[in-house]
């Protein structure tokens, strides 16, 4: 580690500051995608999870990458059915639900999350990515 606690080789701590979230009329924040998940549906049902999701587990991180190193840390199971069983890739919003990418999109470009290539496109095939985001 280096004086700043973080390994040489890791970003961790140096992501970019997301952009302020738009307000309605009224000076409320709707909701936005706080960051990456994902569903696995067949492992035991944690006692905390979003709140329209009701078994399994729900992991959650920076990039969707992060959820299937955490699965083998935790678990020693892969992340590849049928080892861990039915999964989702998805996102976790701010007012605790899980959505699927192709809400994820939607939600995110309403709260104008969207960065980098797709920005400004109100659609997108695959739904979103976390690269969308940050």
């Amino acid at each position: 580690m280096n004086s700043n606690n973080q390994h040489p080789e890791s970003d961790c701590g140096n992501y970019p500051t997301p952009a302020p979230l738009p307000k309605d009329a009224e000076g409320k924040v709707g909701e936005y995608i706080l960051c990456a998940a994902t569903w696995y549906k067949e492992l035991p049902t944690s006692k905390i999870l979003p709140k329209n999701i009701d078994n399994g587990v729900v992991l959650c991180g920076y990039r969707h990458g992060d959820m299937i190193h955490q699965l083998l840390a935790l678990t020693g199971v892969r992340s590849v059915t049928p080892d861990c069983g039915e999964y989702e890739q998805g996102f976790l919003t701010n007012i605790n639900r899980f959505v699927g990418r192709k809400e994820a999109y939607r939600i995110a470009f309403k709260a104008d999350q969207i960065h980098g290539p797709n920005k400004g496109q109100s659609e997108n095939s695959i739904g979103l990515t976390s690269e969308d985001l940050y």
